[in-house]
């Protein structure tokens, strides 16, 4: 039973709620998509922003390259607890927890240079009104879906009012998104620019950025214009991708003597689903004797270890990379190992 209290926590809860801004998933609890005493929205918070510092386009600029999908009722369990706000009212949370939870404390850690810095510690959980946490009391330990909670696609909201909805985005079209907001340049930013194969009757141009940024530019099956169709950290990452996503795309032969074409594999496989979901791959890229292990994220680089194939094994150079890769990136050395049929060495320091 709600006290007089409690109502009024409600209230300053409301307040805050409706003067913010949140990276959300709605919810609805047994059919209930609305608190009934103060009409707010259930949710699960992704991130919570300071609106005196973060806009809705930083906000939105991080989240469309994320991957925003739903969490999967099935993987979390419920445990009730209460916890204090920023100023000090009580809140009455239902708390998730099980592997689904990994994930999103991932996307919150993608926005660490945004919301609020007092030391918060993140718990998934649904903020909900008293009588309705005193409801679901019987479902502590079920899991999320035993428990009648639903989710529903992800969305940006300031306040009441609906900035962004991210249920409209499937993976195509979040990549083609992504792709948009990484590949648009301007001539100052350009360091050189070849020729890269032919599509559909045009050129296909390979453009490397001052940063080191490569982009395949060239025109689709029935476009007169021009466009961005892949980019990466590497150029024979990007050739490799122009050949698997456009089948009509022909790559130009290499033209100077001596010159060695890149062999690209892909080891994503090797990856965690997590990681997988949120837009890594790892590939490897030998260039004669060279080879290259890159783990990208987007079209970006994140890490990269380099080797060389000397006599009858492959000499890695060194091992520098984030360490939640590494079952991946032993997987992607063991398998580049296996295909050249070398063995493998660590290069002492």
């Amino acid at each position: 039973m709600s006290t007089a209290q409690d109502k009024k926590d409600a209230q300053t809860y409301k307040k805050l709620a409706t003067e913010g801004m949140d990276l959300m998933w709605p919810v609805k609890l047994k059919g209930k998509a609305n608190r009934p005493d103060i009409g707010l929205v259930y949710h699960v918070t992704i991130m919570l922003f300071d609106v005196k510092n973060d806009t809705p386009e930083e906000a939105h600029k991080i989240a469309s390259k994320l991957d925003l999908h739903a969490p999967n009722a099935k993987e979390l369990k419920v445990d009730l607890s209460t916890m204090k706000g920023r100023t000090g009212y009580n809140l009455y949370n239902i708390n998730l927890s099980g592997p689904e939870t990994k994930r999103m404390e991932e996307l919150y850690k993608e926005f660490s240079k945004m919301g609020f810095h007092n030391g918060y510690k993140f718990q998934a959980h649904i903020t909900v009104d008293k009588d309705t946490w005193d409801e679901f009391k019987s479902d502590n330990g079920k899991t999320a879906s035993e428990a009648g909670i639903e989710f529903l696609p992800a969305q940006l909201r300031q306040g009441d009012e609906i900035v962004e909805d991210y249920s409209g985005l499937n993976k195509s079209e979040k990549d083609a998104e992504i792709r948009k907001n990484e590949m648009r340049i301007t001539p100052e930013e350009i360091d050189t620019v070849e020729e890269a194969g032919t599509m559909n009757g045009g050129p296909v141009k390979l453009i490397r950025t001052k940063g080191g940024f490569w982009i395949a530019l060239g025109r689709k099956k029935g476009k007169v214009v021009e466009e961005a169709l892949t980019a990466g950290s590497h150029s024979a990452i990007v050739k490799y991708n122009m050949e698997k996503e456009f089948p009509d795309y022909q790559p130009s032969l290499m033209k100077s003597e001596g010159a060695v074409e890149a062999i690209v594999n892909k080891h994503s496989h090797y990856l965690s689903d997590d990681l997988k979901k949120s837009g890594h791959d790892v590939y490897s890229i030998q260039a004669g004797a060279n080879v290259e292990f890159h783990i990208t994220h987007g079209n970006s680089q994140v890490a990269k270890v380099n080797a060389v194939i000397d006599n009858d094994h492959i000499l890695i150079r060194e091992l520098d990379f984030p360490k939640e890769f590494a079952k991946s990136m032993a997987g992607a050395v063991l398998e580049k190992a296996i295909s050249c049929k070398k063995g493998l060495k660590l290069k002492k320091n």
